[in-house]
């Protein structure tokens, strides 16, 4: 009976100090500033980004994606296109051309 007790006891104590850790782990994440810049910071000023859409394009949809910006393009006789994007700079950093038949499969 008095295994069980201790046993109870230090239980107890684990349960508690576990508490406590977690407890000063969030107190600390929520008083540290965030180490991500503003997305206006990325860039510089903060001002007007010109994006180059392929002729006849239009934007047809828009997701952000952890820090990049992804644009679907909707082109009139052609696939659509996805624009990977730094939004911080404008710059296109990738391409994908959507084909419902590509020339290759894609592994």
């Amino acid at each position: 009976m008095r295994a069980l007790k201790v046993l109870v006891a230090v239980m107890t104590l684990l349960i508690i100090a576990g508490v406590i850790g977690i407890v000063v782990i969030i107190a600390g994440r929520l008083s540290t500033p965030s180490r991500k810049p503003p997305l206006a910071a990325l860039g510089g000023p903060g001002g007007p980004v010109t994006v180059a859409l392929p002729p006849g394009g239009h934007v047809a949809g828009m997701a952000g994606v952890g820090e990049r910006l992804v644009l679907r393009v909707e082109r009139p006789g052609a696939d659509d296109t996805l624009l990977v994007i730094d939004p911080g700079s404008g710059a296109v950093l990738q391409t994908m051309d959507l084909s419902p038949n590509p020339a290759k499969p894609v592994p």
